[in-house]
Order: structure tokens, then C-alpha cells, then sequence
């Protein structure tokens, strides 16, 4: 069996999603908190979950300074979340996290 490498979510990150469900809520996307707060959940278990299998895509140079490669959790039919880490010495490194929704992250819909 191949050991599994670690993963490690950067505080930026963790920071994010501490937040996310809150902004959810507040901007009606759920109608209750815990809805929200489950969404989230799933987002951080799904990272864990497809790290290991999912495609990775090499990041373009532009975007080196989100990490070296991402891969795509979709949530629904609208929303992709991009998850970009560094692979370094069998450890996982999460360095950012975008959707195709936010105006930081246009790029991803071109």
C-alpha cells in the first residue's frame, strides 16, 4: 500500500474558510447558518478527500504565486473552487483558495 503524503492547509487559507461560511450567510447564499457551515465543511473534507486523485494542472506563470499546481472541487453546478498547493518532500502545502465567482479570481473563467 503507498504511504499517504501529509497535507498541510496554510493559515491564510484556514483563515478563509473560517470566514466563508459567515460571508455566505450574511450575503444570502444559505438561508440558515448551519447550511452554510456545512458547505464549508464539505469544502475543507473534499480538499483531504481529492488531493491524493485529482487531476492536478501546473499552474501558469502568472500565477506562480498561488502555488505550483491546483485542482478543481466543484460544489454545484456554478461554483469550481481551485485549490492550489506545493508538493515539497511528500508534504501537500494548500497556499490559496479561489471560486470562479470572486472578482480576484476572473482569470479562472477565461
Amino acid at each position: 500500500m503507498q504511504e499517504r503524503q501529509a497535507v498541510v492547509i496554510s493559515e491564510d487559507v484556514l483563515d478563509y474558510l473560517a470566514e466563508l461560511s459567515y460571508v455566505l450567510f450574511k450575503n444570502g447564499y444559505f438561508d440558515y447558518f448551519e447550511n452554510a457551515l456545512n458547505y464549508v465543511d464539505d469544502i475543507y473534507n473534499d480538499i483531504f478527500r481529492y488531493i491524493y486523485i485529482a487531476k492536478r494542472i501546473k499552474v501558469h506563470a502568472k500565477h506562480r504565486d498561488f502555488g505550483d499546481f491546483y485542482f478543481v472541487i466543484k460544489t454545484n453546478r456554478r461554483t469550481a473552487w481551485h485549490i492550489y498547493f506545493i508538493e515539497k518532500d511528500k508534504i501537500y502545502y494548500i497556499t490559496k483558495i479561489l471560486n470562479n465567482h470572486l472578482e480576484t479570481a476572473r482569470f479562472l473563467n477565461m
